[in-house]
């Protein structure tokens, strides 16, 4: 693949979006590609679901239409897959939809065993790639985060925070999630923001780790806090017990 596997396009009901995804094949033979779509959610605990074409509440594959299905690279060069995004002339569609072309290019044709793997098992490597499209509708009708679970952990030996965050709302965000840590007189510590900076789209979750292993053996509160990136922020409390 040539560029990013994720394509946005802001746009409102009725509006046509069109855009260009390169597939270049880097092999010294020339490669078959296959093109199509699946609908795609991801959850905090590592899951991913690739499920039917528009199976899903928020897929905008039958918006998207796409050309060629299959192709023929040729060896050291790319193609080009043309596609478009013609959301439906209905005013209640607000925040954002969205659903993966996968690109995949066939297996090589098998090649006639050596006798010296006669009697082995030959493997051919299939190359896939999703490439993301999404469409942003409006400014969404509900911007929410979810804290959905939070636990201390050890993480390669250090105590962590993990947090597992849902995007509750209609709109994809990238929060920004840290901890301001007070001792128990009040007193500010220490702040420690979790570098993870992922896209969260609408019903899918994330985790977010947050490496306390620098404080002082003590118990301490937190105040946890999720920043969607536009007017409104999100936040719980939370005890630290870091007594070893």
């Amino acid at each position: 693949m040539v560029g990013s596997l994720v394509r946005e396009h802001t746009q409102q009901a009725g509006e046509r979006a069109e855009g260009v995804i390169l597939v270049r094949n880097n092999d010294d033979v020339p490669r078959d590609i296959v093109v199509h779509q699946v609908d795609y959610l991801f959850q905090a605990d590592g899951s991913n679901e690739f499920a039917e074409a528009g199976s899903t509440p928020r897929s905008n594959a039958d918006w998207i239409r796409f050309s060629p299905n299959q192709t023929l690279v040729p060896a050291r060069s790319t193609a080009q897959v043309y596609y478009s995004v013609q959301v439906p002339a209905q005013a209640e569609l607000q925040g954002s939809y969205w659903s993966l072309l996968m690109v995949e290019a066939r297996p090589l044709p098998a090649t006639e065993p050596t006798p010296s793997i006669r009697r082995g098992v030959q493997l051919n490597t299939v190359v896939r790639y999703g490439v993301q499209i999404i469409t942003d509708i409006g400014g969404g009708q509900g911007t929410a985060l979810t804290f959905a679970s939070s636990a201390l952990q050890p993480i390669d030996g250090k105590p962590t925070l993990v947090l597992d965050i849902e995007n509750s709302g209609d709109l994809q965000l990238r929060p920004t999630v840290w901890i301001d840590i007070f001792d128990q007189d009040g007193a500010r510590v220490d702040r420690v923001e979790s570098p993870t900076t992922s896209r969260l789209l609408p019903g899918c979750s994330a985790r977010y780790l947050l490496d306390v292993s620098h404080l002082a053996p003590g118990l301490y509160n937190g105040l946890v806090i999720a920043d969607g990136g536009d007017d409104r922020v999100f936040g719980t409390d939370y005890s630290l017990d870091l007594r070893r």
